[in-house]
């Protein structure tokens, strides 16, 4: 539910007494669980708002309300509020996009499982069958024995016999009955043999006996005509329609939502080009040059031209003047000027809070600084001093070129017509000369012909990595081959972790049984662990590619997310569903000596069916974590019990 309740905008203090070695006051997030009532259920609400969107509005009309810490209304975003409304809550386009994505996905599954009803009926009534037969034979002996052909020729055989169709087949005869929602699956048209030692078989028997037999003469392997089985054949056509519908409505509506963020905000960005493949460590503009033609002595200082010189000169020759360009930024070395400009920023911080800590203890009529803060005031002005200094002899030297220019133009009509004319040409100069038309010429393509520039649309300013812009694609290619190479040894051990509790199921339902559980259990607990497994390598995936892309030093951060989603999209993909079913169906041609990738075992308990059932909750729970997000709410919650106690 929305809130609208005026709150000061100023630090969040603990309710707390003052600390004995004066550390700085900051949100008391533990102390939401303390059992003074009503005392941190002020404290809890603030802290929870801070990481939530909200929409702000001044209470008393105050434009200076940040600086004064005046009361304004925060209003926290409903939860049956139209989407549509979030970005007047603060919230980023790609999170809108997300929350929207979520909402239609979960309503196309909604209707697509309704949609599979008659083919989910049509399961469990096989199912049934299935159950039935095995029952059948492991209660009523004469049923038995003509399934093993063992009665004689003039013997009456039960109804059961000609229905299962298991007549003279070597079929174990204390199967399992119970199999809960594996009884929705397909099952398949096979049965256990006396030759197989449980019902997920690892290997195939040393005689050549087989482990599973077809049962194609069994009513549950029957096709019907008409009723459920042609209702949901053209029900499952439907619902892949649908399925590719919604991506398609997806692709379009991001691309839409894209069109209309970028409309509704114009930016520099708007009226920019970028500019790759320039010539890389060279002077960036005229001052650079100079710089360095006075350190080199060569007497040349006055005339020297950095590259914005020559760039301004290049685009000047095709077409566009001086005149329609505001400004050109050229891509320089800083990677160092970042790293000092991190470290000054963490020194300013610091310093703030001892200056916070002086101030509060002057208040208090304390000295404003002890002995070891003395020290730490006194190292942390020594540092910064150090900091300062690189950072004006980084001014003060040249700077060296990464390759990259952007050029802002007045008018965004120019803009588009450089992005239009330096397109590559290569399949269009092949269609003119295949009807004797003289090919286009690369209006960027240098004289000697070896440039290779490349011209597009410039990314928001505070979307550019510019520390990272030196790094070239050689670099690239090498890290993001060590990122495969970590993602697919962790694969690997996801691979071989699977195959061996395959492998150790067998004893785990030895030592359930000897525990007094039954099979059924054994089979659950194993599903379960293998869905653990699964998840857990995941999760690994997750921060370890995260890590390894941000090694990458990618030029933009529409780059970097780009490369994370793409590796971990197949990196989970791999582990969720194609490992899974890469044991199983490795296993089952095993078993069965290259005859059958999918047996009977994969729809009993411990099977890759029943594997895959806590697997998908479990990822399903992730996701409803990452939404409600625990850390933000559960202090907010546990004040709240705490204060009604």
């Amino acid at each position: 539910m929305s809130t609208a309740a005026p709150i000061q905008v100023t630090v969040l203090k603990s309710s707390r007494s003052a600390d004995k070695d004066d550390r700085a006051r900051s949100v008391d997030f533990v102390g939401a669980f303390s059992t003074q009532k009503g005392k941190q259920l002020d404290v809890a609400k603030r802290s929870s708002v801070l990481k939530r969107i909200v929409k702000i509005t001044i209470a008393n009309g105050d434009s200076e309300y940040k600086r004064k810490g005046q009361a304004v209304h925060v209003k926290t975003f409903p939860l049956l509020e139209d989407q549509r409304q979030l970005s007047n809550y603060g919230c980023p386009v790609a999170v809108s996009l997300f929350l929207r994505f979520q909402t239609e996905c979960a309503i196309l599954f909604v209707l697509m499982a309704i949609l599979a009803g008659p083919q989910l009926a049509d399961n469990y009534n096989r199912s049934q069958a299935r159950m039935d037969c095995r029952r059948s034979v492991a209660l009523n002996d004469s049923v038995w024995d003509a399934v093993t052909a063992r009665a004689s020729a003039n013997a009456t055989y039960p109804a059961e016999t000609s229905r299962c169709g298991w007549n003279g087949l070597p079929i174990q005869r204390n199967l399992s009955t119970s199999v809960g929602y594996l009884a929705w699956s397909v099952g398949t048209c096979q049965e256990f043999t006396t030759s197989a030692e449980s019902f997920q078989p690892i290997s195939a028997s040393p005689d050549g006996t087989p482990k599973f037999v077809r049962t194609t003469a069994a009513s549950y392997c029957q096709q019907e005509r008409g009723g459920l089985l042609a209702a949901s054949y053209w029900l499952q056509f439907v619902n892949v329609i649908l399925f590719f519908g919604f991506l398609v409505r997806i692709r379009r509506f991001q691309r839409d939502a894209g069109v209309h963020f970028d409309r509704a905000l114009w930016t520099a960005a708007d009226y920019t080009v970028l500019l790759k493949g320039l010539d890389r460590n060279v002077p960036a503009d005229a001052r650079s040059a100079q710089i360095r033609e006075v350190a080199l002595q060569t007497g040349r200082a006055q005339e020297a031209l950095g590259l914005e010189e020559h760039l301004y000169r290049d685009l000047a020759e095709r077409g566009f003047p001086a005149s329609d360009i505001v400004k050109i930024e050229i891509g320089r070395e800083c990677k160092r000027d970042v790293v000092a400009l991190g470290a000054l920023k963490k020194l300013r911080v610091r310093e703030q809070e001892l200056t916070a800590q002086a101030h509060w203890r002057t208040k208090h009529g304390k000295p404003a600084m002890g002995v070891k803060m003395q020290a730490e005031w006194d190292e942390l002005q020594g540092s910064k001093a150090e900091v300062l200094q690189e950072l004006e002899k980084a001014r003060d030297a040249a700077d060296y070129t990464t390759g990259h220019a952007f050029v802002t133009f007045f008018y965004e009509r120019r803009r588009n017509e450089l992005v239009r004319a330096c397109r590559s040409k290569t399949c269009l100069n092949f269609l003119r000369s295949g009807v004797g038309l003289p090919p286009l010429s690369d209006p960027w393509a240098s004289a000697s012909g070896r440039r290779n520039v490349v011209v597009e649309a410039a990314a928001e300013p505070d979307d550019i990595k510019w520390e990272n812009l030196a790094v070239d694609d050689s670099f690239r290619a090498k890290q993001t081959a060590k990122t495969l190479s970590a993602t697919i040894c962790l694969l690997v051990i996801a691979f071989a972790c699977l195959v061996g509790a395959q492998v150790l199921e067998q004893d785990a339902v030895a030592l359930v049984g000897r525990l007094g559980l039954s099979a059924t259990d054994a089979s659950s607990g194993y599903a379960v662990f293998n869905s653990l497994i699964t998840v857990a390598i995941n999760m690994l995936l997750k921060e370890s590619v995260t890590q390894m892309t941000k090694w990458e030093r990618r030029d933009t951060q529409t780059e970097f997310e780009t490369s994370l989603f793409a590796k971990l999209s197949l990196a989970y993909i791999f582990n969720s569903v194609i490992i899974p079913l890469a044991v199983g169906i490795g296993i089952s041609l095993r078993v069965t000596r290259g005859a059958w990738p999918v047996t009977q075992s994969w729809y009993e308990g411990g099977g890759v069916v029943q594997v895959a059932v806590p697997l998908i909750v479990s990822n399903g729970l992730i996701t409803v974590l990452q939404v409600v997000q625990p850390a933000i709410l559960l202090p907010l919650i546990a004040s709240s019990v705490v204060n009604c106690l």
